[in-house]
């Protein structure tokens, strides 16, 4: 099974797990990234820039 993230404005939105051909899914403006391979996962909320995932950075509300 492929796992997939969903970016939309350079973040990750959603994700989804699939053994079908991902673009026959969905809208093809829509942005799915294969994530199966990486280590670690990104999460929903990751940043996603020049084809690479980071975790958010923490703010502190104080």
């Amino acid at each position: 099974m492929q796992k997939y993230a969903r970016i939309d404005v350079d973040k990750t939105m959603e994700l989804f797990s699939t053994d079908e051909n991902i673009s026959t899914l969905f809208h093809p403006s829509i942005e799915w990234v294969d994530i199966s391979r990486l280590e670690p996962a990104p999460l929903v909320g990751w940043h996603y820039t020049d084809g690479a995932f980071s975790e958010p950075e923490e703010t502190s509300f104080l």
